[in-house]
């Protein structure tokens, strides 16, 4: 008997490389099925069967006519065929994809037997993989996905229980490739609410509208709101959600971009807010008796009347009598009359004036005034004495009672206070009234000042002028009681000195104060260490006189020296060199301590520069005895450390060795008394060294 192809005189074993199964589902692992079963399989894996030999095979592809993308707002749309284009519309989401497998028919189906599915999904630079549900023969994403767009998509489904032997139907690995692109939605569409609603705005203080649009279909598409602006739309910089609040009027442009070109837009108003509208029968009315009602106001809202709030108010000469709060009220003079209406609901108001004009009756006039002629109160008139006075349009007599808006009677009240102060007159005669006003102003205003110095730091001993200064005519008056504007002051004691000034303005009588310090400070004192220095050409110095308090500065002039700076502070600390390296040098240094414009006592420092010498000391070889200032006496130089130069005897010879002078150090030698020609001198030292040399005494024109 044959088995799928098998022939028993083959006398071929099975090659098992995996778990393989019996229909009734037993299991084995390699090499431990039973000797007596090796011949016996009806139904084995293909892949375990020695190759050319005759097996049952397994075909299996995707099922594309069963599998579709699961979409997030409308159900699910079929997959198109294996490398062929699936055309969604731009606002739709891909959620999900549920992929099914077919088997061939009339083939042994092991596949649909196993569990053992590895199923890949790749998506740009994405993996999926994917999770196999047996009883619905379904693979999906095993969490819906929020990025799955247009683009190349690749499936790969492979049996891991399957060994490829190039057979028909030998596909251990399928693939399915397919293509997702976007087109335009037909059904797109943009719609806009507000808050409130009506889009209106309203007068309140921070008042704003909310517009609310549809929101993005997913986050492909881009929201943009733009405002209506000289006839063009001008995008709204930041408002690019579906939610933009705003407090200007106007109107506004939403648009959704999103995929293949898909665009949707729609517009709003936000209207501005509509205030009360006012109206008069007449605009100006005659009164016709001592008291009557406004007649013909009309008001609109906008809304119910009972979102309306009313209020009349007068000025100058006008009287209300009653019914402020309602369209009619009852008025008694000539005048303005303001009506003020706010609806409630906004908070917008209108205003509206009519005017009270002559009519049949004689009228009250009313006059009120200062009896100075000056509305202003000030620092020098503190009180105001106000005048009221009554007569009649036509001319004739009467008497008048007199009530003040304080509740005072009588023609005159004294005020101190600013504001404005109304009064009311009534004829005794026919009882009509008047009115009349006056605002009563202030003027406290203190002048402005300051005082300004040369200089805040003084020295001991010094004074200083003090000038007060103010933007306006005032009078002066100084701690002091000097009465000017400018004070020279010697402060008293070192640290601060404290001076004040008040002025007082000549217009208004207001003062003001100020106050001004002056530093006082004792002079630095300075103490240089020696009066002379004498050092070697080419050597480092350094000269620094001790300060108590400020600034060590000094003064140089030099001769035959280079490089000497003619001004500085601190420490000298210089290289000093010879200019012309025959002749000694010097530099005459002027010390001086400086504090906060307080200058010491002068010091003085000559440094002499010698050139090379015998134990310091500078023999000149020159003397030119002609008065010109230069060279006229031996400048012998004897340095600060030989401290008994009366120790040391100098001797000076002719050419023929006579001895022609003799002293110590300290006495002069007068060249003038010796005529011209070569000397020789020999200076003994106390400790019995001898120096000799020479020197020359020639007079020049």
């Amino acid at each position: 008997p044959h088995w799928g192809g098998v022939g028993v005189d083959s006398r071929r074993e099975l090659c098992v490389a995996d778990t393989i199964r019996y229909k009734t589902r037993e299991a084995y692992l390699p090499g431990k099925c039973p000797t007596s079963w090796k011949w016996f399989f009806p139904i084995l894996l293909g892949a375990c069967i020695a190759p050319g030999i005759g097996r049952a095979q397994d075909c299996f592809e995707v099922h594309t006519a069963q599998s579709e993308v699961v979409l997030s707002t409308t159900p699910a749309t079929p997959l198109p065929a294996a490398n062929d284009t699936l055309k969604l519309p731009c606002t739709k989401l891909i959620q999900n994809f549920a992929f099914k497998i077919k088997f061939k028919g009339n083939s042994e189906k092991y596949f649909e037997d196993s569990t053992q599915f590895l199923a890949v999904l790749a998506y740009k630079s994405s993996t999926y993989l994917l999770s196999y549900d047996k009883p619905t023969n379904q693979f999906t994403i095993s969490n819906n996905q929020q990025n799955l767009r247009e683009g190349s998509y690749s499936l790969t489904v492979s049996s891991i229980m399957c060994t490829p032997n190039n057979l028909v139907c030998d596909n251990c690995t399928i693939y399915y490739n397919f293509e997702v692109v976007y087109v335009e939605d037909p059904d797109l569409l943009v719609s806009i609410q507000s808050d409130p609603s009506p889009a209106i705005l309203t007068c309140l203080p921070g008042s704003s509208v909310a517009l609310i649009a549809t929101a993005l279909p997913h986050n492909g598409f881009q929201a943009q709101w733009s405002h209506l602006d000289n006839g063009q739309y001008v995008s709204i910089p930041g408002a690019s959600t579906s939610a933009y609040t705003t407090s200007t009027a106007g109107t506004y442009l939403y648009t959704l971009s999103g995929p293949a070109g898909c665009t949707a837009s729609n517009f709003t108003t936000v209207s501005t807010p509509v205030p009360p509208a006012i109206s008069f029968a007449a605009p100006e009315q005659p009164l016709d008796a001592c008291v009557q009602i406004i007649a013909g106001v009309d008001v609109q809202s906008g809304g119910v009347p009972a979102n309306l709030e009313l209020l009349w108010t007068t000025t100058g000469s006008g009287i209300l009598l009653s019914g402020q709060t309602t369209p009619t009220p009852a008025i008694a003079a000539l005048g303005s009359y303001t009506l003020l209406a706010t609806n409630i609901d906004n908070g917008c108001t209108a205003t509206a004036t009519v005017q009270i004009v002559p009519g049949n009756i004689p009228t009250v006039i009313v006059q009120v005034a200062s009896t100075t002629g000056i509305d202003v109160l000030d620092c020098q008139t503190l009180t105001r004495t106000l005048q009221a006075s009554a007569s009649l349009s036509s001319g004739g007599a009467s008497a008048y009672t007199y009530i003040w808006s304080t509740g005072a009677s009588g023609s005159e009240i004294l005020v101190d206070a600013p504001g404005i102060y109304s009064v009311t007159a009534t004829s005794t005669d026919n009882g009509c009234q008047g009115a009349g006003d006056i605002l009563i102003f202030t003027d406290y205003s203190a002048p402005d000042l300051q005082i300004i110095s040369p200089r805040d730091t003084v020295c001991a001993g010094q004074n200083i002028s003090l000038t007060a200064l103010a933007l306006e005519p005032v009078t002066y008056r100084w701690q002091n009681n000097s009465t000017t504007g400018v004070l020279l002051v010697l402060p008293a004691q070192n640290g601060p000195n404290t001076y004040t000034v008040t002025v007082t303005a000549n217009d208004n009588g207001c003062t003001t104060s100020t106050t001004k310090i002056i530093e006082r400070v004792d002079p630095p004192q300075i103490a240089c260490p020696m009066d002379a220095l004498t050092i070697q050409s080419g050597r480092q110095a350094t000269l620094d006189c001790p300060i108590t308090g400020g600034e060590l500065i000094w003064l140089a002039v030099s001769t035959n020296m280079r490089n000497i700076p003619p001004s500085g502070s601190g420490p000298v600390e210089l290289l000093f060199e010879l200019a012309d390296a025959q002749a000694p040098g010097t530099v005459e240094y002027a010390f001086f301590a400086k504090n906060a414009g307080c200058t010491s006592d002068r010091t003085d420092v000559l440094l002499t520069v010698l050139p090379e010498s015998v134990d310091g000391i500078f023999f000149p070889e020159l003397i030119t005895p002609n008065g010109d200032g230069q060279n006229d006496n031996w400048g012998i130089v004897v340095p600060e450390f030989i401290s008994n130069p009366d120790a040391y005897q100098l001797s000076l010879f002719n050419r023929y060795g006579a001895l022609v002078w003799e002293a110590n150090l300290v006495t002069p030698f007068h060249a003038d008394n010796y005529p011209d020609g070569t000397y020789y001198y020999v200076l003994s030292k106390p400790d019995g060294g001898k120096i000799r040399g020479a020197v020359t005494i020639l007079r020049r024109k």
